[in-house]
Order: structure tokens, then sequence, then C-alpha cells
């Protein structure tokens, strides 16, 4: 596939998402494609599993810078939404989050084969929790 193709699906990629239409995105990736997070690293059924819409039902995301080479598309996004689904013990905050994603996509027959992840966790933790955020920060500048 070329390097516009892959955008293409990159793309669809992030329409599917924003219209929350699981099986259209779902469907541009490889049975045995690898997702990797902050903090996991699962296959296909465990990114339909940990996708943020049960964190983040009204997410979307906005691309803002794609660059290609070979079969590596490697894109800058930003995602927007509000907190009202738990995270793992974090409660819902109902609190807005807008922060910026760079993931890497690279594509094997078409599809994608591996999804990689990359944001300032620091930046959603300052959004969503900013009585943590400032103590945290208080501390390290005690040091």
């Amino acid at each position: 596939m070329t390097e516009s193709e892959n955008e293409k699906i990159v793309e669809k990629i992030f329409e599917s998402w924003n219209q929350h239409d699981t099986e259209a995105w779902m469907n541009l990736l490889s049975d045995d494609m690898t997702f990797v997070g902050q903090r996991s690293t699962y296959g296909k059924e465990g990114v339909r599993e940990n996708r943020e819409f049960s964190t983040f039902p009204d997410s979307k995301f906005r691309i803002e810078r794609m660059v290609s080479q070979g079969n590596t598309t490697v894109v800058e996004h930003n995602m927007t939404g509000t907190h009202t689904g738990d995270l793992p013990n974090m409660p819902a905050t109902n609190k807005k989050i807008d922060h910026r994603i760079v993931s890497i996509f690279e594509f094997e027959a078409g599809k994608v084969n591996r999804w990689t992840n990359y944001f300032d966790l620091t930046k959603r933790l300052e959004q969503l929790w900013p009585d943590i955020y400032k103590e945290v920060q208080d501390k390290i500048r005690q040091k």
C-alpha cells in the first residue's frame, strides 16, 4: 500500500471513532495486531474492550498532523471529552479533557498491525484531578 492509502486508513479510524462506530474501525485492524499504550499492551480484542468510549463517551479526535514513510504513519491528534466513566481506582470526575496524543500506526497487508500511543499523562492528571496535580507539583518544588 502507498503512504497515501495508509493515511486514508488512519483518517477512517478517527472518523469512525468519532462516530462511535466500533466495527468500522475494528475492521481496519489486523487480527494479530498489537496495541501499545502508556501502561499496557494488548491485541485486537483488548483494543475493543479498552477503548475510551465508556470513560469519555463524548470523546472526539481531531488530526493535527500526519507524516508517513513506508508502512508507518505518525499522527499528532487532539482528544476532547468528558470524564463520565470510571478508570481503574479513579472515579469519574465529570470534567472536560483536552490534550494531544501521538499515535504511530504500522501497516501490513492493508491493515493496522501495530498501534502505539503516547500522551502527556501529566496534562491529563492536571485536567481531571487538579488537587492531586497541585499536591504533586508542590512536593516536587519542595525538593
